[in-house]
């Protein structure tokens, strides 16, 4: 009887978005990033835009990019969602805002988070253009 009540705990959702939080944190180097317009049958490798480009997500939903080309470093925030469909499959989303004062302007990300342990992560953004991919790597 305890067993079924321990496994049904970490099922719930706020138990899945912990655990997810947890994962998340810490600092992440792009791997691989592919574009792909919305008409393309074969994305393109667009690693060279986000090469040494790192993502740290604080525990205190703090965030900064450290943009390497640029040689600027980015201070924001990010928030994680999960989110059911109507044939109740869960899909996670992370949010992330800059504030970008090179520019003075703010850019975001809102991604779905497809894949994600202790040491990789892979993110879809969709955007008006077509559909990014990015495999991030922890370290």
């Amino acid at each position: 009887m305890l067993l079924g009540a321990v496994l049904l705990s970490s099922c719930t959702d706020d138990a899945i978005l912990n655990r997810k939080e947890r994962r998340i944190t810490g600092t992440w180097k792009f791997e691989r990033v592919t574009f792909r317009q919305d008409w393309e049958i074969f994305p393109d490798n667009v690693l060279g835009f986000y090469e040494d480009d790192r993502i740290t997500f604080h525990q205190d939903y703090t965030a900064t990019y450290d943009d390497d080309s640029q040689r600027a470093l980015f201070e924001g925030d990010w928030s994680i969602y999960l989110e059911r469909d109507v044939d109740d499959d869960r899909t996670i989303f992370v949010d992330m805002q800059f504030y970008d004062h090179v520019n003075d302007e703010i850019f975001s990300y809102f991604a779905e988070i497809t894949f994600l342990t202790h040491r990789k992560m892979k993110m879809t953004v969709i955007t008006n253009d077509g559909r990014y991919r990015y495999k991030l790597l922890k370290g």
